[in-house]
């Protein structure tokens, strides 16, 4: 399958993309909060992990809950599968920042913005890739790419999981 990919991100690029990113975040933390993480999986998992450890930690005080969603197609259509009960009893009354890998049909983030944005104190969204602008005015969008192509690696999955562990961005 690489050999059939184009490279679109390596990951030293990613790795600066990433610290970029956490320096936005961390101009915008309020050091009297304490936040809630919410990190969308499976897809978010290595973007989480080096954002969360970019970011300046001594000011920047939080729990983290990691929450399974997946983006059913059905006739051009998109739904979300998650456990939004979950969600939102974690969310309640909180802080929150959701860390997900890439805004592409903009199903996961304006679902869970929809379930959940009455019920929270605050709602950050920091996603690594956008391929379109979203709608909404509180998405954090880490680098934009110009592509249709689907991008696997770095947490994203080519189908059924394959290639999530790749260091790098490739698409297909």
């Amino acid at each position: 399958m690489i050999g059939n990919s184009e490279l679109i991100l390596e990951c030293c690029q990613i790795k600066e993309i990433v610290n970029n990113c956490a320096k936005e975040i961390s101009k915008k933390l309020d050091s009297s909060k304490k936040y809630t993480v919410i990190v969308l999986m499976n897809g978010a998992y290595k973007f989480a992990s080096d954002l969360l450890s970019s970011v300046s930690l001594e000011k920047f005080d939080f729990d983290i809950h990691f929450i399974k969603v997946s983006r059913k197609e059905n006739n051009n259509e998109y739904t979300l599968e998650a456990d939004f009960e979950k969600l939102k009893q974690i969310c309640t009354n909180k802080d929150v920042i959701v860390l997900d890998e890439i805004y592409d049909t903009g199903t996961t983030i304006l679902s869970i913005n929809d379930a959940i944005k009455d019920i929270v104190k605050s709602l950050l969204f920091v996603v690594l890739l956008g391929k379109s602008k979203p709608p909404i005015d509180n998405v954090i969008i880490a680098h934009y790419l110009d592509t249709d192509k689907w991008l696997f690696g770095y947490g994203m999955d080519y189908k059924d999981n394959d290639y999530r562990h790749l260091n790098s961005i490739y698409g297909v």
